[in-house]
């Protein structure tokens, strides 16, 4: 039998499928470790990596990506400057819905969660999160 491996599951994606990774996100240590996480803890230099501060920039850019045929992962604060990001994620979700969306949340809250899942986003991943809870959510997501 063959056993679940988180790191192996993320490395094909980001290195065998050649995913990019989308951060909308003002976090920069959060956007720092993420970064960290893929480039160092699991040895992925080729990653593609970009921030946005806004949400509709991030949109944007995105969907150019995807477009083009890109398989992406979009990491994307529950609340971007006060402002929900639930518009954002049934929008990317509606026009790519190939791309990988995650949700980051400073608090666990059981509805929040369903909301967003109900919206588009595949995962859920609070802060502050481990480099262990950052590739498990990753791998589920893949």
């Amino acid at each position: 039998m063959i056993g679940y491996d988180p790191d192996a599951i993320v490395r094909h994606y980001f290195s065998d499928q050649e995913g990019e990774l989308f951060l909308v996100s003002r976090d920069d240590f959060f956007v720092k470790s993420v970064r960290s996480v893929f480039q160092k803890t699991l040895g992925i230099k080729e990653i593609e990596v970009e921030q946005h501060r806004n949400l509709q920039s991030g949109l944007r850019s995105i969907l150019d990506r995807t477009r083009n045929g890109v398989a992406v992962m979009v990491m994307v604060e529950r609340y971007l400057e006060k402002v929900s990001s639930a518009d954002f994620v049934r929008a990317l979700s509606g026009a790519a819905p190939s791309a990988k969306i995650m949700c980051l949340t400073d608090e666990a809250e059981r509805g929040v969660s369903a909301f967003m899942h109900e919206l588009g986003a595949g995962s859920i991943l609070t802060k502050p999160a481990s480099a262990n809870d950052i590739i498990a959510k990753t791998a589920g997501l893949v």
